[in-house]
């Protein structure tokens, strides 16, 4: 049986992303396979998954999890206040008296977070194996339809307020 290896720690962190493959194999386990918020190691027994914060990645990884969570967490915030007026009590008075603009705000900032973190991805894949070109995977496509659609709500209620 074959499973995935790859020596190169930046190839590793790219194993868990789905529609990408670093077309390296071998039958030496142990080896490790990074997600964005978990590591599984695997040696000749078993395989454990912890919090990818545990574990040893560049700094560059940290940035895109904060990155990422920062999009996402604005994502579904700016909806939540979209659709019911709950947050409305914790936001200070400005931001109360021009709602739409702080949702729109809010909207930038997540459609800046999601695509700076996807650029981020791909740019260091790009730069860890420039003869590989990776697929665009499912999540990405979905990340990057969210983010043009946040965009247009954005805008759009730029325009109304």
């Amino acid at each position: 049986m074959e499973t995935r290896f790859s020596d190169d720690a930046l190839l590793r962190t790219f194993d868990l992303v789905p529609g990408y493959q670093t077309n390296r194999t071998s039958r030496l386990p142990p080896h490790s396979f990074y997600g964005l918020w978990w590591v599984k190691f695997c040696d000749y027994l078993r395989c454990q998954i912890i919090p990818a914060f545990y574990a040893e990645e560049p700094a560059w990884y940290h940035v895109m999890q904060f990155l990422s969570l920062t999009g996402w967490a604005g994502m579904m915030i700016t909806m939540v206040m979209l659709i019911s007026k709950r947050l409305d009590m914790y936001l200070p008075p400005t931001f109360r008296t021009n709602r739409l603009l702080t949702v729109s705000s809010l909207c930038l900032l997540s459609v800046s977070a999601i695509s700076t973190s996807i650029i981020m991805f791909y740019a260091k894949l790009d730069e860890s194996s420039p003869k590989q070109t990776p697929q665009m995977s499912w999540s990405t496509e979905l990340a990057g339809a969210a983010c043009i659609f946040e965009l247009i709500a954005a805008l759009l209620l730029l325009t109304v307020s």
